[in-house]
């Protein structure tokens, strides 16, 4: 996974870095992504980054908790259960994860949309913040 904290070092990544661009007003070019946002941009390069994006779920908390995947900073990671994201929809050609952590934002998660497509949680979640499914998700 490749972790950006300015526009400035985005230049492998121009779909990105546009969207970016579009959802913010030109401070962001002179500030970190940290500052701007309230945490960094992710780029996901492979099904596996998923381990790396964690849901706001503690162990238990879920009946399928495979804690065999390990814990994302105390959470369960996206790769083991959906989650209701603070944002996860499909822009273009990423499917785009935002989790509020701070007053000023969180972190957020570019995954391409051919990952994406290979993960049942990344559609679940995606469902889950459009309101597709009822009820919170925990005890699957």
């Amino acid at each position: 996974m490749k972790e950006f904290n300015r526009i400035r070092d985005m230049g492998d990544f121009p779909e990105v870095r546009k969207h970016l661009l579009s959802v913010s007003d030109r401070e962001v070019l002179g500030q970190t992504f940290e500052d701007y946002f309230g945490g960094q941009v992710f780029v996901v390069e492979s099904i596996q980054d998923l381990h790396q994006i964690p849901t706001g779920f503690q162990p238990g908390e879920v009946d399928k908790d495979p804690g065999h995947l390990g814990l994302v900073g105390g959470f369960l990671p996206l790769s083991s259960t959906p989650y209701n994201y603070d944002m996860c929809e499909v822009i273009d050609n990423y499917t785009v994860i935002l989790l509020i952590t701070n007053n000023a934002g969180g972190p957020v998660w570019y995954v391409p949309n051919e990952i994406a497509r290979h993960s049942e949680n990344i559609e679940r979640s995606i469902e889950l913040c459009k309101g597709e499914v009822s009820g919170n998700i925990k005890k699957l």
